[in-house]
């Protein structure tokens, strides 16, 4: 990585650090997230039968279950939604979940079996609308916005066939307060840069304390 620019002050040359405008491939200033975020993806499995689909449910949900990449810095964030397909060229039946490091896309990890998710679903939506919801949420989570943004755990999208699309903002906290709190914000925001006229529509809330279930089980 090329150390910049040199710049000169009061007779002293330095070193100057060379921003992502102005160059993109050799930039040096990066913008450190407050938590670490893995981007996981979920490839679509269609069993062959109902038996085979109930007897394998748990190995093929691990096996179908990826780690694409970690970011902790506005940079490689934007990298790596820069470079990974976008919702329409999901694969029906497929996730993406994108989680603070170290925590399973679970109900049952330990930073969610206490917690809740509320989900959104498009059906007969605007083909637009999901990258909007999906670009827009991620942003809301690595970007700290909400009050209580310390317990999100993560975001989940699920793609299917049947056009309902749905995404799921995660929580650590069952708490009412801080759920009712988050859920305002998280709808407010999407309509804030709703300018495509989207309709957002309304929540479900699932407590997942007792559930047992991992994210795509609670898309199916």
């Amino acid at each position: 990585m090329m150390e910049g620019s040199t710049a000169t002050t009061g007779g002293v040359t330095y070193n100057r650090p060379v921003s992502a405008l102005e160059d993109s491939e050799n930039y040096n200033i990066r913008h450190p997230l407050q938590s670490k975020w893995t981007l996981w993806y979920r490839a679509s499995t269609k069993p062959t039968s109902t038996a085979v689909k109930n007897a394998a449910k748990s190995d093929n949900w691990e096996a179908s279950l990826q780690c694409v990449n970690t970011v902790d810095t506005i940079e490689d964030f934007w990298g790596m939604y820069n470079n990974v397909p976008g919702i329409e060229k999901m694969e029906d039946s497929s996730d993406y979940m994108f989680f603070k490091e170290g925590i399973r896309p679970a109900w049952e990890d330990p930073a969610n079996a206490n917690g809740g998710s509320f989900t959104l679903q498009f059906k007969g939506a605007n083909p637009g609308i999901g990258e909007f919801v999906w670009l827009n949420t991620l942003i809301m989570a690595v970007g700290s916005t909400l009050t209580h943004f310390d317990k999100v755990t993560g975001i989940v999208y699920a793609k299917r066939s049947n056009r309902t699309d749905r995404i799921s903002l995660w929580l650590s906290s069952s708490d009412r307060e801080i759920c009712r709190q988050s859920e305002a914000e998280w709808l407010e925001l999407l309509q804030k840069f709703n300018t495509e006229n989207f309709g957002i529509g309304t929540t479900s809330f699932t407590n997942h304390k007792g559930s047992g279930h991992r994210a795509e089980r609670g898309h199916e």
